[in-house]
């Protein structure tokens, strides 16, 4: 019985997840690699290398990023985030 359940479950998945699918838009995005220097309250320095990739919407950005340490004492850190922006153009 919990099988079946299981097999019917699944099927309903795939058939809604399709009829979604066919209703997504395809955005234009890139990717941006950046170096940062930072020094933390006890003037430690510390350098993150961080790779992001963003998502078009309009006027604005928002993607998501990866932040590694490559410089200072903290060997090892890795951190996330997430990314909004906005562009402005000069007339």
């Amino acid at each position: 019985m919990a099988s079946s359940i299981k097999v019917y479950f699944l099927l309903l998945t795939l058939i809604l997840g399709n009829s979604f699918a066919n209703d997504l838009k395809v955005r234009d995005g890139f990717y941006r690699l950046s170096y940062d220097g930072l020094t933390l309250p006890s003037q430690e320095e510390l350098g993150l290398f961080g790779t992001n990739y963003l998502l078009y919407f309009d006027n604005s950005y928002l993607g998501l990023g990866v932040y590694s340490a490559v410089d200072g004492q903290r060997g090892g850190f890795f951190t996330g985030g997430v990314e909004l922006g906005t562009s402005v153009r000069n007339k």
